[in-house]
């Protein structure tokens, strides 16, 4: 399992970015999950049975938190289109969350500053 952490300034969002590379990764996960208050079975089985080649996305508002959870892939390609599907829904909950209606500037700054943070430390999830 990699790990990465960064914090959106201007919205005061934590976002947790975690790849996950075999089944030895649930327990660390788990944890993370203790951590973000988070129940979901179905992804701690979809470690377990080593799945690959999917995420998923979840966001507390009242905590602006966020954790974007990559299973383990079977190529580079299939990561970072898994990897830009889950950011994908980050962007829109938090653009939600904020009731961001620009949809020409803000949410592309938004983007931009979050795809920043994860390309710039590559390295951490892959």
């Amino acid at each position: 399992m990699k790990r990465l952490d960064f914090h959106i300034p201007i919205y005061d969002w934590d976002v947790t970015v975690v790849t996950i590379y075999n089944k030895e990764d649930k327990n660390p996960v788990d944890e993370i999950f203790k951590e973000f208050g988070i129940e979901d079975e179905d992804a701690i089985d979809n470690i377990v049975y080593e799945r690959c080649n999917g995420g998923e996305t979840y966001a507390n508002a009242g905590a602006r938190q966020a954790l974007l959870l990559i299973y383990r892939f079977e190529s580079t390609n299939i990561f970072h289109n898994v990897l830009n599907h889950e950011k994908r829904h980050l962007i829109d909950r938090i653009g939600n969350v904020h009731l961001i209606k620009d949809e020409k500037e803000a949410v592309a700054y938004l983007d931009g500053y979050v795809s920043e943070q994860i390309y710039s430390n590559l390295n951490k999830l892959i």
